[in-house]
């Protein structure tokens, strides 16, 4: 799936060494808020940070990377695991 996602958008985005750079940082963020090794809480901080940075977009669309950050140092702060990590 991955692979024909990729070959569809080649047209459109073209192919240059560093594509997947501007999606990783993003990645990381979603890894660590719902949690090291689990998937429903994963599932459950991209949904979150996706709808994060959209309402951001609304507020300031130039600034809208930060609140993905935001959300992860805030929930951090009350949940060190993450949102669903075991205790």
């Amino acid at each position: 799936m991955a692979a024909l996602g990729g070959a569809v958008s080649l047209p459109l985005r073209g192919v240059h060494p560093f594509m997947g750079m501007d999606i990783l940082p993003v990645a990381f963020v979603v890894v660590v808020l719902g949690g090291l090794g689990n998937l429903y809480g994963v599932l459950f901080a991209g949904l979150l940070i996706g709808v994060a940075q959209e309402f951001a977009t609304l507020i300031d669309p130039i600034g809208s990377w930060a609140a993905g950050y935001a959300l992860m140092g805030i929930i951090l702060l009350f949940r060190p695991k993450g949102l669903l990590g075991s205790r």
